[in-house]
């Protein structure tokens, strides 16, 4: 059930990630890295892009996690830490992120 809940997110997902051009690997790397800790603060988050794709401007990660947190993918609780917004999107995230 919850795959077939989860194909239209994922297919908006993927419409979502287009939309960002050549910023989409970062996006991307974002979502892996969220998605692999279960929850991750900004300089977890910075670090692993940093290591993946290299040095990221500090503003230019935080609008892709606002940008995240706008569409309703990534949600940042009272304690600082990014998280993957509900559990549908996250097997879509999942399912995503295999192919």
């Amino acid at each position: 059930m919850v795959e077939e809940v989860s194909k239209p997110v994922l297919e908006e997902l993927e419409h979502l990630l287009s939309t960002y051009g050549v910023g989409r690997a970062r996006y991307v790397e974002v979502l892996k890295i969220v998605f692999t800790l279960g929850k991750a603060r900004w300089s977890e988050i910075k670090r692993g892009i940093e290591v993946k794709l290299g040095k990221e401007p500090n503003n230019a990660l935080m609008n892709i996690l606002r940008n995240l947190q706008d569409v309703g993918v990534l949600r940042k609780d009272s304690e600082g830490y990014y998280g993957i917004t509900g559990p549908i999107i996250n097997y879509a995230i999942k399912y995503y992120l295999r192919t």
